[in-house]
């Protein structure tokens, strides 16, 4: 009966009804995009990394991790990578060659960072090759691919040829090779340092004795790494993305601590609300409160009128708001967010400039609980302030 009466008494005053559902459908909005785009930075950069640099997991020679040089490859490279491949967590293994060099052509020249591949096997670990944005992807020895900023820098263009050099054991020594594609990322890291080219280019330049590493795709990286240590023993070290970017755990950090005052902020903003909504509303009902008292209606009755009637709002409110977010997420996730302008601060991370948000279950049941709560407790004051009025004055006044 309770909530029959509430559900009619919203509509008794419909401007004053739309305002408290107002509030709450604003607050709920906003905060499930918050949530939907916080995470999607988040997200976008581990999957970026993931996708397009580190993979999932690297198998490297014990001590590369703290001494990141071509001498510390793994000359039982490929036994190493045909072990991995065996794993049945593990959906696509590459062989790499990492290391520093410098890019020369007639125009200039820059420092970079060399990354040797196999180009089929590079297809199955990672989306570089799906990058291309002129031209086409390495597919055998003496071809090179550049980001776009560092060919315009060389000034180089499709079909020109140039020249890589890096240091070696017997010194310095330099290959030509040929630009047959530019990509473009949109992580400020790759764009700016990367040089791509054929694995056995590279290795034959640093006269290096295999791979410095072997990068996996697996959904599974922590479970992957027990089962490849379990195979392949002591040598080698093992290592997941959290691992490799550990900046990306500390940005999902500094996020979850920021959600707090935006939390804090939207149930205070709703709270504030309501409260003064259902305030007003109990001031002009009190004859109509003191009616019911008269005819058996006990005041806590009376109170958990009051409460139901703002629940039943917050709950429009909600569902208003939650349309109104998955909307909001929905066009993030598909068109993305350009932080072009914050690139420098993603680049730490290894962030892209256009990040895309996430849409996922628990934003609805997090803004659910925070609506609850706060309209709960605004709703005390005035629930209280009924159930405390006496009912004497309140009859005298109606006769």
């Amino acid at each position: 009966m309770i909530l029959r009466l509430a559900w009619r008494n919203l509509w008794r005053n419909p401007r004053r009804t739309g305002l408290m559902i107002a509030i709450v459908a604003f607050g709920v909005a906003v905060l499930v995009m918050t949530l939907g785009f916080s995470d999607g930075v988040v997200h976008s950069i581990a999957r970026a990394q993931a996708t397009l640099d580190l993979g999932d997991l690297q198998i490297r020679r014990a001590g590369y991790g703290e001494d990141p040089r071509p001498g510390l490859a793994m000359p039982d490279g490929e036994r190493v990578r045909a072990a991995a491949a065996e794993i049945e967590t593990i959906a696509g293994v590459a062989p790499r060659l990492d290391a520093p060099g410098l890019a020369q052509s007639a125009y200039g020249s820059v420092a970079v960072d060399l990354r040797g591949l196999r180009p089929a096997d590079e297809t199955r670990v990672t989306r570089i090759a799906e990058t291309v944005t002129a031209g086409r992807f390495l597919t055998s020895r003496g071809q090179a691919v550049l980001p776009r900023r560092l060919a315009e820098r060389l000034d180089l263009r499709i079909g020109e040829r140039f020249v890589l050099t890096a240091g070696s054991p017997r010194g310095l020594r330099a290959a030509a090779v040929v630009l047959v594609g530019v990509v473009e990322t949109g992580v400020p890291r790759i764009d700016e340092t990367l040089a791509f080219t054929h694995f056995d280019d590279l290795r034959d330049l640093v006269m290096a004795s295999g791979p410095t590493a072997i990068v996996a795709r697996t959904p599974t990286p922590e479970v992957t790494r027990e089962a490849l240590r379990r195979r392949l023993g002591a040598g080698v070290e093992i290592v997941t993305l959290r691992e490799m970017a550990p900046l990306i755990d500390h940005l999902r950090r500094v996020v979850q601590a920021e959600m707090v005052p935006v939390m804090v902020v939207l149930a205070l903003l709703m709270g504030i609300g309501v409260a003064n909504t259902m305030l007003v509303s109990v001031l002009e009902r009190t004859r109509e409160f003191g009616v019911m008292q008269a005819v058996g209606m006990r005041p806590r009755s009376v109170a958990a009128l009051v409460v139901a009637e703002a629940v039943l709002a917050a709950l429009l409110g909600f569902g208003l708001g939650g349309l109104g977010g998955l909307v909001g997420d929905l066009a993030m996730a598909r068109r993305g967010v350009d932080l072009s302008v914050a690139a420098a601060a993603l680049s730490a991370g290894g962030g892209p400039g256009i990040v895309h948000g996430e849409v996922r279950a628990w934003y609805w049941g997090y803004a659910l609980a925070v609506v609850l709560a706060s309209v709960l407790l605004a709703a005390w004051g005035p629930a209280r302030r009924v159930a405390r009025t006496p009912l004497r004055p309140v009859l005298q006044v109606v006769e």
